[in-house]
């Protein structure tokens, strides 16, 4: 293992390249490994089982404690939900 994650290979570069990808997210989400469609599936009305609209959906993965994750993720919502 060290062999192959200590020298200059193909996964170095595939490495290199997400974290290069990371760091141009402008959002962040705070649900951790969790999917977006799983917290989506658990926040549905248990009545009718509908599920929340795509606007809530972002709430609720970008906000934790009433407190968004960064403001390119509040600008985001602020704008779809002004068109809604």
């Amino acid at each position: 293992m060290i062999e192959y994650f200590g020298t200059d290979s193909k996964f170095q570069d595939h490495s290199q390249k997400n974290t290069d990808s990371r760091k141009k997210q402008k959002t962040k989400h705070k649900i951790g490994s969790k999917t977006y469609s799983q917290l989506s599936f658990e926040k549905r009305n248990l009545e009718t089982g509908e599920e929340p609209d795509c606007i809530v959906l972002w709430e609720l993965t970008h906000t934790k404690n009433g407190t968004w994750s960064n403001t390119e993720s509040q600008d985001v919502y602020d704008k779809a939900h002004l068109r809604c």
